[in-house]
């Protein structure tokens, strides 16, 4: 009876440790795709001229949406950080996507997630 009893205990506890081995985590994330930053400058940073994405430095950090402060020219203008987790829920339509990098050194490195 112990043998047989140890023999189901070792059953369940390799069936469930298969199982579970294989169930993906319910908080994985999925991504949703790519950012675009020029679509976002341009609706949501309106003045006078369209606003545009532009990159002021070498990592993902560095991008800003670009104002002219003049009808007539490019300058002067006020650049505009931009939060990266509103530029996902805007373009994805999703009040729970938000954006991670996966290499802060590159600039094009950004991707949206849910």
């Amino acid at each position: 009876m112990k043998n047989k009893l140890a023999l189901v205990s070792l059953a369940l506890v390799a069936f469930g440790t298969t199982s579970i081995s294989h169930i993906q985590r319910a908080d994985a994330a999925t991504i949703l795709g790519g950012v675009d930053l020029a679509k976002y400058c341009r609706e949501t940073h309106v003045v006078y001229r369209p606003t545009r994405a532009v990159l002021v430095g070498n990592n993902a950090y560095s991008w800003r949406c670009r104002m002219p402060l003049t009808i007539f020219s490019d300058w002067p203008y006020w650049d505009h950080g931009i939060d990266m987790n509103a530029v996902c829920r805007r373009q994805y339509n999703r009040s729970s996507a938000y954006a991670r990098t996966n290499n802060p050194s590159s600039p094009y490195s950004w991707q949206c997630y849910r």
